[in-house]
C-alpha cells in the first residue's frame, strides 16, 4: 500500500510516519514537508520517501502526485494555532481547506481513500458533550475552515471514500524530530507548575487524547478502511475517555508530580462580542460513543496516565 501523509514534518505526523514505517508490512510512505525538510534528515528507510508539498502551491501538489500515487492519504497538514488562522483567514483557508489538493487528487485513475484530521473546534462550546450529529457551528476561522473541508470532502468524495477525524486537543511525549511545535500541554504544564504559578482556564473544557491514541486509530483505519461489512463513518469525535478543563489538568500535573498545587490559578476565558478578538469555544467535550463501537479495540488513555 502507498501512503501519502501531508504535514509529515508537523507533531502528529511524525508519530504517524515512524509507526508505518515501523511496522513489518510493504508499505511505502510519502512524508510531505512545506518548511521543516531536516525532520527527517539521518532517517535512512528505503520504504520512506520525501517530498515538498505546499497547498498554496500548485505546482508543488502535482509534482509530488505525479511522482507518488497514493492507496490512501493522511491530511496532518494544517495551521492549527486558532490565534494565526484569525491574523491570516485566506492563507488559513487554503491551507486548512485545500481544494486544489483534493481536485488533483480526482484526477487519479485509481481509488483512493482520505483520512482527514479534522478539529473538535467546529463545535461552538454550547451544548456539551457533542455528538457527531449535532450541529457544527465554529466560533473562530479554525473550526470554520477545518468543517470546510469537511464539506469539501462529503461533496467530492463517494461516503466510501473518507473520513474526518475530530481531533481534541492532543497531548503526549515531545517530539521525535525538529518540529515548529516543539511541545504539548502536557510538557508546558509539566515544566511551567514544577517552579511558578500558572493562570489556567477553568472554564474551557476538551476532551484531551493522547497521541498514542491517534495512531491506533489511524492504523485501525488505514487496516479496516476496505472492510465494507464494517463501515467506517465519514465523522469521527476523536477525544480521550474525559472532559477536562484546563485547571483540572493542571491539578493533575501537580499531583502526580509533586508540584505544589497552590501553583495552578484558576481563570475564566472572556468571550468577547468584539469582531477582532479572537473567540474559543469553551467546553467542547466529545460524546466518544460512535468511536468506541467503531473501534472497540480502543483503549483510551487518561490525562492521569500520560
Amino acid at each position: 500500500m502507498k501512503i501519502l501523509v501531508t504535514g509529515a514534518s508537523g507533531y502528529v505526523g511524525q508519530f504517524l510516519v515512524t509507526h508505518l514505517l515501523s511496522l513489518n508490512q510493504d508499505f511505502q510512505v510519502a512524508a510531505t514537508y512545506n518548511n521543516l525538510a531536516s525532520s527527517y534528515e539521518g532517517v535512512n528507510n528505503n520504504n520512506l520517501h520525501l517530498f515538498h508539498l505546499n497547498f498554496t502551491d500548485r505546482s508543488t501538489i502535482t509534482s509530488c502526485l505525479s511522482q507518488f500515487d497514493p492507496d490512501l492519504i493522511i491530511n496532518c497538514a494544517a495551521i492549527s494555532s486558532p490565534v494565526e488562522c484569525e491574523k491570516n483567514p485566506e492563507l488559513a483557508n487554503s491551507i486548512n481547506n485545500p481544494i486544489d489538493f483534493l481536485n488533483e487528487l480526482q484526477k487519479k485513475q485509481s481509488p483512493f481513500y482520505f483520512i482527514q484530521f479534522s478539529t473538535d473546534q467546529v463545535y461552538d462550546g454550547q451544548n456539551f458533550p457533542y455528538k457527531e450529529d449535532d450541529a457544527a457551528v465554529p466560533v473562530n476561522t479554525y473550526g470554520q475552515t477545518k468543517l470546510s473541508f469537511e464539506k469539501s470532502l462529503a461533496q467530492l468524495l463517494s461516503p466510501t471514500q473518507h473520513v474526518s477525524l475530530r481531533c481534541s486537543l492532543i497531548i503526549g511525549p515531545p517530539p521525535l524530530r525538529k518540529c515548529k511545535k516543539n511541545q504539548t500541554f502536557l510538557q508546558f504544564l509539566d515544566e511551567n507548575l514544577k517552579e511558578k504559578k500558572v493562570e489556567l482556564f477553568s472554564n474551557e473544557v476538551r476532551s484531551v487524547v493522547h497521541i498514542n491514541d491517534i495512531v491506533f486509530i489511524t492504523n485501525w483505519i488505514i487496516e479496516n478502511h476496505k472492510d465494507l461489512t464494517n463501515k467506517i463513518p465519514n465523522i469521527l469525535n476523536t477525544g480521550g475517555p474525559e472532559g477536562l478543563s484546563r485547571e483540572e489538568m493542571g491539578r493533575i500535573v501537580c499531583k502526580e508530580r509533586g508540584y505544589e498545587e497552590s501553583n495552578v490559578v484558576p481563570s475564566k476565558r472572556i468571550q468577547n462580542n468584539d469582531e477582532k478578538s479572537m473567540k474559543s469555544p469553551l467546553n467542547i467535550s466529545m460524546d466518544l460513543t460512535l468511536l468506541q463501537s467503531t473501534i472497540s479495540s480502543l483503549k483510551s488513555t487518561s490525562f492521569r496516565t500520560a
